[in-house]
Parts: structure tokens; C-alpha cells; sequence
């Protein structure tokens, strides 16, 4: 079967792979174990609603400014986002445009999903069948993988999701013409949205980009 591993047997584990989640949220309220993932929701919510990030923190004005939790920047007397607002801006503009407050839940292991396909895609380079589908698959599963997918108010593996869909598209073949020119602008603006979601991590993704060129 794994040699004829084709893009509907993705589409079957884009669904299995985006059920648990799914089904978490509709039964109970989420609960988060990482300070960042409280504070990452506290924004999205208010840039889904139409409001500012920053908040207003009235121990700020007699500490002078220098109070505020992980994560989170003073502006004065207030205190917005500081390494995740790409992130924050991200989650919040699908769940304006969905209507929906779950949108992150599925959209985090189904970029996940995605990764793993172009990631198949890419060793199709070096390797031939079934090691490029299994070691895409295999990605779906390794535990940090596993536990982040399921963790979509932390940036680092949407990062790295954005990372690799740029990276298959940029070394994708058989492109001539108009067509090289969009896959090129496309995976370029993948890029960008990869260092957009958490632009702490720039020299990052910037060293990871140069050693692939």
C-alpha cells in the first residue's frame, strides 16, 4: 500500500489527524499547561473581536511600568504582545473570517498534515518509495510534534509547518515560465509568514533558508 501512498490517503490523514482536536473542543472547555498559550489566546480573542492587543494593567501605574506576565511587553501603562503577534494577528483573522472560535484547533494539525506531505515530497529528491511516505508520516507522530499539534496558541511548529511548505514549493521541479515566477513568489510569501508568526526566531529561519541555498 505505501507505494501507492497518493494524495488521497493524505486527505484521509488530514481527517483522522484533525478529529481528536476537534472533538476536544466541542466537548470542553480548553485548558492550557504553558503560560504562553494563556496569554497567545487572551490577544487572538481580542484582535477576533476587533479590539486592541494591548491591555490596559492598572498596576502598571504605580510600578512604573514593570509589570507583566511571559510573553507579554509593557507599552505604558499597558501590555500587548511581544514574540507571538504574528501568530495573535493569524489565529485572530481566521476567527473573524470563520465566525468560529475553534478555527486554530483544526488549522494548527492540519498545517501539520500539510508539513508532512511536502516534507514526503522532499525526500522524493534523495529517496525512492515508500521511505519518503513513511518518514512524512512519521513526522505526524513524533512526540513533539504530536503534543504541539494539538497546542495551537504555541507558535514554534506552525513556524516550522510554514517552513516546510516554502521549502517544497521553493525546490519543486517541471516549473517553467509564469509558473516558476508564482511557485518562487508564493514560496517566498510562505517564508515571510513563517518569520511573521514568531519573528523572535528570524536568524532562525533565515540560517535554515541559506543552508538549503
Amino acid at each position: 500500500m505505501m507505494n501507492s501512498f497518493k494524495l488521497r490517503w493524505w486527505c484521509v490523514v488530514a481527517v483522522l489527524y484533525c478529529l481528536p482536536p476537534m472533538l476536544l473542543f466541542f466537548q470542553s472547555t480548553p485548558t492550557f499547561t504553558i503560560a504562553d498559550e494563556r496569554a497567545l489566546q487572551v490577544v487572538t480573542q481580542r484582535i477576533s473581536s476587533g479590539e486592541s492587543p494591548a491591555l490596559t494593567e492598572p498596576l502598571n501605574a504605580g510600578a512604573e511600568g514593570m509589570l507583566h506576565p511571559r510573553s507579554m511587553t509593557v507599552i505604558g501603562e499597558k501590555i500587548g504582545p511581544e514574540g507571538f503577534v504574528g501568530l495573535a494577528v493569524l489565529s485572530g483573522w481566521l476567527i473573524r473570517l470563520f465566525d468560529w472560535p475553534g478555527v486554530p484547533f483544526v488549522a494548527l494539525p492540519l498545517s501539520t498534515v500539510i508539513a508532512g506531505y511536502c516534507l514526503s515530497r522532499l525526500l522524493r529528491r534523495l529517496f525512492s518509495n515508500p521511505i519518503p511516505e513513511m518518514s512524512g508520516v512519521l513526522y505526524l507522530i513524533l512526540p513533539p510534534v504530536l503534543y504541539y499539534s494539538y497546542h495551537p496558541y504555541v507558535a514554534n511548529l506552525l513556524q516550522w509547518n510554514f517552513f516546510l511548505w516554502a521549502l517544497a514549493l521553493w525546490l519543486q521541479t517541471h516549473s517553467t515560465g509564469w509558473k516558476l515566477l508564482a511557485r518562487l513568489g508564493f514560496s517566498g510569501l510562505l517564508l515571510g509568514i513563517a518569520v511573521g508568526v514568531r519573528p523572535v526566531e528570524l536568524p532562525v529561519v533565515l540560517l535554515l533558508e541559506a543552508s538549503v541555498w
